[in-house]
């Protein structure tokens, strides 16, 4: 394995036709094979595939030969540019050095004169001329901004563009990716197929190439199953896409400005495979601005729904025989249950027994909840046993309010993603008149896993 990283030094330069270059990153994809590096330490394989993938980015990103150009100064200063003539530098030992590179010969030596006489001067020879300065190569190519043709506000546009690049680019590769490997796919033929499930990227070719191999190689090191069951989970699609909108929305697509803060929504995306989430980051990342930007293209014909992005809120009104009120669940242990009983128009009602007690739990799909919201009548404060409203899981416990009356109390919990939320009023002994919760508002950001938010 070699001793260095592709960027260490000391470096060479290499020049060679552009229709070649796909071919060059082709053959280069086999040093992406763990099979092609006979290694047994697991850190070492992984250096040597990270340094291969490194290779064929640098491969990949590779521009146009630019000439180096001289030119002379009004001072008479000889520089040079490396970059088109976009910056010129001082050529090094000019002013020392050059007036005796520029003398002509000597002249030849005069008559001999009168007794002490001394002979002329031969005359100085002329300057060189100067070479003609080379010409400058065309600029590279530039990814632009995505077509608008249907006249889409910035935030319509920028959740097209949102939902096209988390179901059409991230969710669609992810999926190339499993069923390939699945398949004892190449890693090459992996990546060729990924490119081709996205048009307009065939001008980044090379990022594309690169970006197909780390995915390729997280999925493949990884457990399958995370990430099948991260393309069957609509919840985290929905949430990546809300992730890309807010850090886009701004500017209506994706730009070299915002590309870094769409690469840290997403991975601030809540998900129990943590794996999932750092294989999209890595597809991101190695994409780049340039390759995400190609990628988006297509993006402003594919047409998203943004509402539930930002802030949610979602409201189990009793009192409005809201039947979504049954999603709840009443048997809680340790009390054997059901504890609760629901009656449109007056709200979720205590059994009487030997406490009036609500016992609530629901339970849904791990959420970025930030605020929940009881609005909740007791009967009295004297014998209030326990108002608790609890979040799970390690989202803490809220006591509520005892006091009697009504009133609306707000929890937050402790960790916002959380999947249960569960209310408790015991009031005792009997005959102390029942205790009601009269509407549940839940909010969150990301996507609401109740449906459409109705507050």
């Amino acid at each position: 394995m070699p001793g260095a990283d592709p960027a260490d030094a000391p470096q060479i330069c290499l020049s060679l036709n552009a229709d070649w270059l796909p071919y060059v990153i082709g053959a280069c994809m086999q040093l992406v094979q763990p099979s092609t590096w006979a290694a047994s330490d697991p850190a070492a394989l992984a250096a040597v595939l990270t340094a291969a993938t490194e290779l064929i980015e640098r491969f990949g990103t590779a521009g146009e030969c630019t000439p180096v150009q001289f030119r002379f100064t009004d001072a008479c200063v000889l520089q040079y540019s490396t970059d088109g003539g976009a910056t010129w530098t001082d050529t090094p030992g000019w002013a020392t050095y050059a007036h005796t590179c520029f003398v002509g010969p000597a002249g030849a030596t005069g008559a001999a004169g009168a007794a002490g006489a001394t002979g002329a001067t031969g005359a100085t020879g002329a300057t060189g001329a100067t070479g003609a300065t080379g010409a400058t190569g065309p600029p590279g190519a530039v990814v632009g901004p995505p077509p608008n043709p249907t006249g889409a506000t910035t935030a319509q546009q920028a959740c097209n563009i949102a939902a096209y690049l988390a179901n059409g680019v991230i969710k669609a590769s992810v999926q190339q990716a499993v069923t390939s490997i699945a398949a004892s796919e190449t890693v090459f033929n992996t990546t060729l197929a990924i490119i081709a499930l996205i048009p307009g990227v065939d001008i980044v070719i090379g990022l594309m190439l690169g970006a197909g191999a780390i995915l390729f190689n997280i999925i493949a090191g990884g457990t399958m199953g995370d990430y099948t069951d991260a393309l069957a989970d609509a919840a985290l699609w929905g949430d990546v896409q809300c992730a890309i909108y807010s850090a886009i929305v701004a500017d209506g697509y994706v730009t070299p400005a915002n590309f870094a803060a769409v690469v840290a929504a997403v991975a601030a995306v809540p998900y129990v495979h943590a794996d999932a989430i750092t294989a999209m980051v890595d597809y991101l990342n190695g994409l780049g601005a340039d390759g995400l930007m190609a990628a988006q293209m297509s993006g402003s014909l594919y047409v998203g729904d943004c509402s539930s992005c930002g802030e949610w809120c979602y409201v189990w009104d009793a009192t409005h025989g809201n039947t979504a009120a049954y999603l709840w669940t009443y048997e809680y242990p340790p009390y054997g249950g059901p504890y609760a009983r629901y009656t449109a128009g007056v709200g979720f009602e205590g059994v009487v027994g030997s406490a009036n007690v609500i016992s609530m739990q629901l339970l849904f799909p791990s959420t970025n909840v930030t605020r929940v919201e009881v609005e909740q009548e007791c009967a009295t404060a004297s014998y209030g046993a326990s108002r608790i409203l609890n979040f799970d899981p390690a989202g803490g416990n809220i006591t509520l309010n005892p006091a009697a009356g009504s009133f609306t109390q707000d929890g937050y919990p402790t960790n916002p993603t959380i999947d249960e939320v569960f209310i408790q009023l015991i009031t005792s002994p009997p005959g102390t008149g029942p205790n009601y919760v009269r509407a549940v508002r839940i909010y969150g950001t990301g996507t609401c896993p109740f449906g459409t938010p109705n507050c």
